[in-house]
């Protein structure tokens, strides 16, 4: 009984193993029909995407974004960008298999190049060791619980009826995960 119950485990194992082996394959077609001329063979970007009016993002920090955000904007495309939504192109299949195979960008992280942003950008108001400011009310970074892709988020768009404004303009998706990690390097210290 037991040896059959293992046996049905590596076997649904298997299946679920090469069914997203094979979304992120038919992704990677996908990738290369709608998404390579601007993002790059590695999702980093293309001297022709690079020049765009508004340039590509880097598609390899993916790991701070959701399945589901990742799927939205390849639906919807991004306001005031050349990514036009695919929506009306794309199945819901195609988008999930494209996300998988987007999934599969890798992007490490740039500690020290997270401190220097860090101290250029956020240290004013959350102080340059991390732990915050009594006189704006910012939160301590170094105790802080939140998760990367929500840090990912209030980076990107800024924190309702706070001074925190909005950086989405200001860094690319590479400085914002150096930041991230860098943040997490300190918090991470403290425990």
């Amino acid at each position: 009984m037991r040896i059959s119950a293992i046996f049905v485990f590596v076997a649904v194992l298997i299946l679920a193993n090469s069914a997203f082996a094979a979304s992120q394959k038919r992704g990677g077609w996908l990738y290369e029909k709608y998404c390579i001329s601007c993002h790059g063979q590695d999702g980093s970007g293309t001297p022709y995407g690079k020049e765009l009016f508004f340039p590509v993002k880097d598609l390899r920090p993916n790991y701070l974004l959701t399945s589901d955000e990742i799927g939205f904007m390849i639906r919807y495309g991004l306001f005031e960008r050349e990514l036009l939504g695919k929506g009306e192109t794309l199945t819901d299949r195609d988008i999930d298999d494209l996300t998988a195979y987007i999934r599969t960008f890798r992007y490490i992280p740039n500690i020290k190049a997270g401190r220097r942003l860090y101290l250029r950008l956020c240290s004013i108001c959350h102080g340059r060791d991390g732990t915050g400011d009594k006189n704006f009310v910012t939160p301590n970074l170094k105790e802080s619980m939140i998760s990367d892709i929500e840090m990912t988020r209030i980076i990107r768009r800024g924190r309702h009826d706070t001074a925190m404004i909005n950086k989405r303009r200001r860094i690319y998706n590479t400085e914002i995960a150096d930041m991230v990690n860098y943040i997490l390097s300190i918090r991470e210290k403290q425990s």
